[in-house]
């Protein structure tokens, strides 16, 4: 599975394993709460500005694509920096049908307040699978509520979720990744969206920290 790319003329360059590390350190030092990679999940799915209904189906892809960690236990395959108590990493239940059904989100909980759910189609007939669809100013309340008010570190949370792919970039350099991370989430940099979630972390690593073409032994 590759991440996206524009077709300019790219070089493909890895994350050198202590940016990973520190990336991971970095995020589970910060409170946030467990189900902050479900709303990105749903985020990654909102495209071009619409907001489209999702399922459940939507996240369980987002997090096989980023959080599954190869050599996990079958039960416990997804790594999770993500934590609204302690900072330890830990490795996440894939029944995630379960943690993300409608009847475990309690009423007034925090991912409550980022979606609405749909639960009948435009003539009223009920659907066989509810959906999602992302509230409202639903940036702002996951900032207040699945963030505890604290912006998420871009280049962080850029290296931990694309820590097994590589990146295509013009060069080696953080605002390329920045750019990277626009792309394949379709979030404008300068977007309401992607200024409320995120700030520049950038002084936390440096360019020769973080890449290496693939060409290094």
């Amino acid at each position: 599975m590759e991440l996206k790319n524009d077709n300019r003329n790219l070089t493909k360059y890895y994350f050198r394993v202590d940016a990973v590390k520190r990336s991971i350190e970095i995020l589970s030092q910060r409170q946030s709460h467990d189900h902050f990679p479900g709303y990105l999940a749903l985020l990654s799915k909102n495209r071009n500005g619409k907001n489209n209904r999702m399922q459940v189906s939507d996240i369980e892809e987002f997090f096989h694509k980023y959080l599954t960690v190869e050599g996990a236990p079958d039960q416990r395959p997804y790594l999770q920096p993500f934590r609204s108590r302690g900072t330890k990493v830990v490795l996440l239940n894939r029944n995630l049908q379960g943690s993300y059904a409608p009847s475990s989100i309690r009423e007034g909980s925090p991912f409550s307040k980022v979606v609405d759910l749909v639960t009948q189609d435009s003539t009223g007939r009920k659907l066989n699978k509810v959906e999602y669809r992302l509230a409202p100013d639903h940036s702002d309340i996951a900032l207040a509520d699945l963030l505890k008010g604290e912006r998420v570190p871009i280049i962080a949370l850029a290296v931990f979720l694309f820590r097994d792919y590589g990146v295509y970039l013009e060069e080696p350099s953080k605002a390329e990744l920045v750019e990277a991370f626009s792309l394949e989430f379709d979030l404008g940099i300068d977007s309401e969206v992607f200024k409320t979630l995120f700030f520049d972390d950038g002084e936390e690593f440096t360019n020769d920290e973080l890449f290496f073409d693939g060409l290094e032994l």
